[in-house]
């Protein structure tokens, strides 16, 4: 596991942000509110970045997801 930053922000409301790091075994856990749309982004340095759109509007359970760093080849663009 690695240490990355996350951002999730609130779609439409992009002041509703959570910013934090990963622990050291790779996990980050936080609530958000039901019935809204988010886009998650996770970086780290020499990682290409992941992101996501979570839509949690029909939610009706308790989500969790695994996103998964690729190290960037050096030399690569």
């Amino acid at each position: 596991p690695i240490n990355a930053n996350v951002i999730i922000k609130e779609v439409g409301n992009e002041e509703n942000s959570i910013n934090g790091e990963t622990d050291k075994n790779g996990r980050f856990a936080t609530q958000i509110e039901k019935g809204k749309k988010y886009k998650i982004w996770v970086s780290k340095d020499a990682y290409a970045f992941q992101s996501l759109n979570i839509n949690t509007e029909n939610l009706s359970f308790d989500l969790n997801k695994e996103i998964k760093l690729v190290p960037i080849e050096k030399g690569s663009r």
